[in-house]
């Protein structure tokens, strides 16, 4: 992918990031973003997508502090 973006004169850039599986449910990101927040760690940026109604949901976060952030959701 990097060499196909290069060559077609993107700009792009990599970045690491957490993906998660989170209940679907009302409150569900709220819970896990006042984690960061309660830890002082910035959301670059988040997006996500759920596969059923019923299901559970994939987000994946961008965080500034990539280690402290993966520290906090090592149990998960």
């Amino acid at each position: 992918a990097v060499d196909l973006l290069s060559g077609q004169d993107y700009l792009f850039d990599i970045l690491p990031v957490i993906a998660l599986e989170l209940d679907n449910r009302p409150g569900e990101l709220a819970r896990i973003a006042s984690r960061f927040g309660q830890d002082g760690i910035n959301i670059n940026y988040v997006y996500g997508s759920v596969a059923a109604p019923d299901g559970k949901c994939l987000f994946v976060f961008c965080p500034e502090d990539i280690e402290h952030a993966a520290k906090i959701f090592e149990d998960r």
